[in-house]
């Protein structure tokens, strides 16, 4: 009889840590859909300046937000990080486990567990491994997996 499968590490949440979630899990979305909302109220509030008997401080009012919007869809990875680092959990140690009952993740502020029957998918990554799962998506860093470990997941999903 087998030992049950259990694998368990420690690692920061630190800047180069969250650079790479970030560059692993999000959808890049074509320019014109990434900046749709900033276009729109831009023209609008160019409109309402131009052609309207409304007051321009609205007019004036939606260009800054297209202004900001299209800033945050320039920015949105340096944006996402600095928001984690200033979060309680920037710069603290996260506990990941891996075992029979699934993923299991512990930090000062975060308990999260990932069972094995809420996981739809497991997809390699260039830099780690990705999970979908019935509450989004999560990410694993190849520096917090051993080779046993990795494999455990890729066959315990399939």
């Amino acid at each position: 009889m087998t030992d049950p499968f259990h694998y368990s590490t420690t690692f920061k949440l630190d800047k180069a840590h969250l650079n790479e979630c970030y560059s692993n899990t999000v959808i890049i979305k074509r320019p014109i859909v990434a900046y749709g909302k900033s276009i729109i109220l831009l023209l609008v509030g160019i409109f309402m300046i131009k052609f309207t008997e409304v007051e321009a401080y609205l007019g004036y009012f939606l260009l800054g937000l297209g202004i900001v919007e299209a800033l945050g869809c320039r920015f949105q990875q340096p944006w996402w990080v600095a928001r984690q680092m200033f979060g309680r959990s920037g710069n603290s140690k996260v506990t990941l486990t891996i075992d029979e009952k699934g993923v299991l993740t512990h930090s000062a502020y975060v308990n999260s567990v990932i069972l094995w029957q809420d996981i739809s998918a497991v997809t390699p990554t260039k830099d780690g491994v990705l999970i979908t799962h019935s509450q989004g998506r999560s990410y694993i860093s190849d520096k917090c997996l051993s080779e046993p470990a990795k494999q455990f997941l890729m066959a315990e999903h399939n």
